[in-house]
């Protein structure tokens, strides 16, 4: 590693797990959970050159961004609910000037993962989706620390579905990079009054490469149960953009990840703290 900077398909980033400065910030020193039969790791993105520190618009970490606080996660066999929390001035102190940042919360599964169907249900806590604070992003995505080889997609990025604000949509599936022209989503609205979602991607090989499907029901689901693919409330194929769908190789570390974080590392509007519940996670190889 030079730099902070990892060599393609490197993994080396997943040795932090056994890190003591990484995880003096996790509860009891453990940075994992387990969560649906699988381990989690909590404390992802922390790295030597920013600490707990995640780099959040043009500036300077840490003088602007997120922290990502693994003690905020709150977990259980059947659950994991994720927190924006106010800020701990006492644990993160503010670098000379600046003020204290909000904490968020991510979880990364420790498995990589490869083509497969892959499923989360997750619960508003405030009891609907729409109601979303602006800054507030709730994410479901898989993500690669290191580069790939190849490609336009570096970080083997899927975007199965992000609930955020924009000017006419509360959600959206994505693809990278989001820099592509034209942009590589599907924004839409999330329906007042769903406390309730449920999302799918089928990231599968087919004979002419590999392809993405995403899906949203409103309600409680599984793999085994769930409406037709086409009574789904949305579905995107991502066919404009074959390229930006990556590959699984054998040497990719890719794996699923899962947070609640604020736009930018601006505080939210309404000045409340939010907490999402997830209650299931599911995936089937192909």
């Amino acid at each position: 590693m030079s730099n902070g900077v990892l060599p393609p398909d490197n993994d080396d980033h997943i040795n932090n797990i056994k890190n003591p400065d990484a995880n003096k910030f996790c509860p009891n020193g453990n940075p994992l959970i387990k969560f649906a039969g699988k381990d989690w790791w909590i404390n992802y993105h922390w790295s030597k050159e920013t600490g707990p520190y995640v780099h959040g618009g043009d500036r300077n970490v840490p003088d602007f961004g997120t922290i990502f606080d693994p003690k905020i996660i709150e977990s259980g066999p059947d659950f994991v609910r994720l927190w924006t929390r106010k800020p701990d001035p006492v644990r993160f102190p503010p670098p000379p000037g600046k003020p204290a940042v909000w904490r968020t919360s991510e979880i990364a599964m420790v498995d990589k993962i490869t083509y497969g169907h892959y499923l989360v249900t997750a619960h508003a806590d405030n009891g609907d989706f729409s109601k979303f604070d602006p800054q507030t992003v709730l994410g479901l995505f898989t993500y690669q620390y290191s580069n790939a080889p190849s490609g336009e997609n570096i970080h083997r990025e899927i975007d199965m579905l992000e609930v955020l604000r924009g000017d006419s949509s509360n959600a959206q599936f994505a693809l990278q990079p989001w820099l592509h022209k034209p942009t590589p989503w599907d924004p839409f609205m999330i329906p007042p009054n769903t406390p309730v979602i449920t999302a799918i991607l089928r990231w599968v090989l087919e004979s002419d490469g590999p392809k993405a499907y995403f899906h949203l029901f409103l309600g409680d689901y599984t793999l085994a149960n769930h409406p037709a693919w086409d009574n789904a409330f949305r579905n995107w194929k991502g066919e404009s953009f074959p390229s930006l769908v990556p590959q699984s190789t054998p040497t990719s570390c890719v794996r699923f990840h899962i947070n609640l974080w604020l736009m930018h590392g601006v505080a939210p509007s309404s000045g409340q703290e939010q907490s999402v519940t997830i209650t299931r996670f599911e995936m089937t190889a192909t």
